[in-house]
């Protein structure tokens, strides 16, 4: 192992076939470490991009498509590109494509030069190779799903935690529950001043009501021989 870090993630692997001449050609790991081209069929993900061929008896330098390079790489392209800063995505067998393609399967990279079909061009690996295409849709979707299901549930336990800290902080007040229900019941009583009287005496609170227009009353915690009603003088 070594112990020393690298300036730049080039990082040297064995191949498991011949590599020799497939540079710009997207990999994957295999099982034993060793790396081969990117097959759709292997169910496996995209590792990187290789810097430098070689056969079985050498190493393969390889740049992950995570990131760790300060510069660009050139990659292979299966289809022309008209236009710098398209998205690449890789297609079985390791070449790349333009990302709206139906054979892209992961977008690997950036182009920053235009090019034709079979040639090297000029790009930057991707820091997150993501799934497009139509197993992409299908996980776009149920992602989505998951994150609509997650800001439920968040919202229904903020919900929840509301609640209990209204009642704690409304039990810790000794606020009996007769009390809240009349209290409930005040704005019932707006037009019968007389039974509004006896049930404020009875609860020994006194209410200041503000403009009629509004609609609104202030309570306020106390003992009164009355309550003064709204036009009283």
């Amino acid at each position: 192992m070594s112990k020393l870090t690298r300036e730049n993630a080039i990082l040297p692997f064995t191949p498991a076939v011949d590599l020799t001449g497939n540079e710009g050609y997207v990999v994957q790991i295999e099982s034993d470490g060793t790396i081969s081209p990117f097959l759709s069929s292997s169910g496996k993900q995209p590792f990187g991009l290789i810097v430098h061929g070689t056969n079985v008896d050498e190493k393969t330098s390889v740049v992950p498509l995570s990131g760790g390079l300060a510069g660009t790489v050139k990659v292979k392209i299966a289809s022309t590109i008209d236009n710098a800063g398209l998205l690449l995505g890789v297609r079985s067998g390791g070449d790349l494509i333009i990302s709206t393609h139906a054979s892209a399967l992961f977008i690997c990279a950036q182009a920053l030069e235009t090019g034709v079909a079979g040639e090297m061009i000029k790009a930057i690996q991707d820091a997150k190779t993501a799934l497009i295409g139509t197993g992409g849709t299908a996980t776009t979707a149920i992602l989505d799903g998951v994150n609509a299901a997650v800001g439920i549930l968040v919202g229904l336990a903020t919900l929840v935690y509301l609640v209990i800290r209204i009642r704690k902080r409304l039990r810790s007040r000794h606020i009996p529950p007769i009390l809240l229900l009349h209290l409930r019941q005040l704005n019932t009583l707006r037009h019968d001043p007389p039974e509004r009287i006896r049930l404020l005496d009875a609860l020994q609170i006194k209410i200041v009501l503000a403009d009629h227009g509004l609609g609104v009353a202030r309570l306020q915690r106390g003992i009164t021989d009355r309550a003064e009603g709204p036009d009283r003088h």
